[in-house]
């Protein structure tokens, strides 16, 4: 792929690191939606709160992309004769793009906030010429802003035994129209890609499909445990304990942030600036370790010798990926003790650093903010045992060692670190100026780069 564009509303290490050209998208606050809310039989408005920064509605880039592509194709086509017609496409009045779908898009939220007036007006007592200005004024304080369906329209029983176009009931929403005990439809998906393929059915895709290591495995059975610290009575179902990881490690998630999204927010970053490893007293004493000492962290993925440190893209393997293959350096986090967890168990949520590819740093310095603090680094993704399809990889109850550390280079933790991160009005997207916005620039925020291990841009 020679170039690569992305659009998210939060930025994380992935786009920093994969894409040429990103898109910043609105959040969930920033955007009006034209559907709403939904609980039940209730329906809530959505429309826009709050706009921060440079973000766009989600329809606005590929609109822009499809828009430029376009106007390029249009103007060779229009010298091309078209299909042995004799006629160019200009001739036949025909011009990208064609369809609607993403090329259908718009430059504004305009329908959106329609459909959201259209919806409620009723409700909020407006007329048909309601303005935005209007619908959040109605909306504000008001606790009767939703619609209802009756309870008895939409509350609906005996679905299962409407007759399907064969004639029979339609019983429960699986292929064998029966209440099953697993899911018989992924076995013909492993095998065939239905209903992905419908109506071309395929053959195998896996020459293994068919046996017991190629399907997916309707019986459930207790996997090895692939790495723990010391188990009574484990017997064959742990690996032996490993004295050079005698702890345990737990994640999970702080009510800061949602999944790895936000770290660039300036005022949660001042009150969450980083990662905390959460250790039992007991534990701490152990190693040497105070409340707010900063802590190295480390796991069979941060050991050996199959990695080579660089910038951007920080992973090179030399031959096929082990449990014990080295995937990153370990990680650090600052002690949060207390009577949290139980002896000889850490627990930490997961993190990464925006700050680390920031301006401020020195381009040789510069890093996707992933491998510093991020917990990720240490799981088992090689060969953990899990169900291949609804399974993940060991996000918990792996062995880890710590000890006491300093912080790293280039993560902030002072409140005024993080002004860099505060929005502006310097960029910010209106419609009426979309154009300027998009086409000047003068305005684009400046992109990061890094330089590769072996030298170049």
């Amino acid at each position: 792929v020679d170039f690569i564009i992305c659009q998210y509303p939060n930025i994380t290490s992935f786009q920093i690191e994969v894409a040429d050209l990103i898109f910043p998208l609105e959040e969930w606050l920033e955007a009006t939606g034209a559907s709403q809310f939904g609980q039940l039989n209730y329906l809530f408005p959505s429309p826009g709160i709050i706009h921060l920064g440079e973000t766009v509605p989600n329809s606005v880039p590929p609109k822009r992309v499809i828009d430029a592509a376009s106007a390029i194709l249009n103007e060779k086509l229009d010298k091309v004769e078209f299909g042995g017609t004799g006629k160019t496409m200009a001739d036949l009045g025909l011009q990208f793009p064609l369809g609607m779908g993403v090329m259908g898009g718009s430059d504004s939220e305009d329908v959106e906030w329609a459909s959201q007036i259209a919806t409620y007006k009723d409700v909020l007592g407006l007329t048909e010429n309601a303005t935005k200005d209007d619908f959040m004024a109605a909306i504000k304080n008001n606790h009767k802003a939703y619609n209802v369906t009756p309870p008895d329209q939409y509350w609906t029983y005996g679905q299962h035994l409407v007759k399907a176009v064969d004639g029979l009931p339609s019983g429960f929403a699986t292929e064998s129209r029966k209440c099953e005990v697993y899911v018989t439809l992924h076995l013909r998906l492993s095998r065939t890609g239905y209903p992905y393929t419908y109506p071309r059915e395929i053959g195998p895709i896996d020459p293994r499909v068919g046996t017991w290591g190629g399907d997916y495995s309707p019986i459930c059975n207790v996997p090895v445990q692939k790495e723990a610290p010391e188990v009574l009575n484990g017997g064959d179902f742990v690996m032996p304990f490993a004295p050079e990881f005698p702890l345990t490690l737990t994640s999970g998630r702080v009510y800061y942030f949602h999944h790895g999204t936000m770290r660039h927010a300036p005022f949660a970053r001042e009150l969450y600036p980083a990662p905390f490893i959460r250790i039992n007293p007991k534990t701490a004493a152990e190693y040497g370790i105070a409340d707010g000492d900063w802590v190295e962290i480390s796991s069979r993925r941060t050991q050996g010798s199959e990695f080579v440190h660089g910038t951007g893209l920080e992973q090179s393997y030399n031959k096929v990926k082990e449990n014990n293959t080295k995937t990153a350096e370990p990680i650090r986090a600052i002690a949060y003790v207390g009577e949290l967890v139980a002896p000889n168990v850490v627990w930490m949520e997961r993190f990464w650093n925006p700050e680390c590819f920031d301006s401020t740093v020195p381009q040789a310095q510069r890093t996707g903010g992933w491998t510093e603090c991020n917990v990720n680094v240490l799981t088992n993704a090689i060969d953990a045992n899990f169900n291949e399809v609804y399974g993940s990889y060991t996000n918990r109850g792996f062995s880890v060692n710590i000890k006491k550390s300093t912080k790293p280079a280039n993560v902030w933790t002072q409140p005024l670190q993080f002004e860099p991160f505060m929005p502006t009005t310097k960029n910010e997207y209106t419609p009426d100026d979309a154009d300027v916005t998009i086409s000047n620039k003068a305005l684009l925020t400046p992109t990061v780069a890094f330089a590769p291990a072996g030298g170049g841009q």
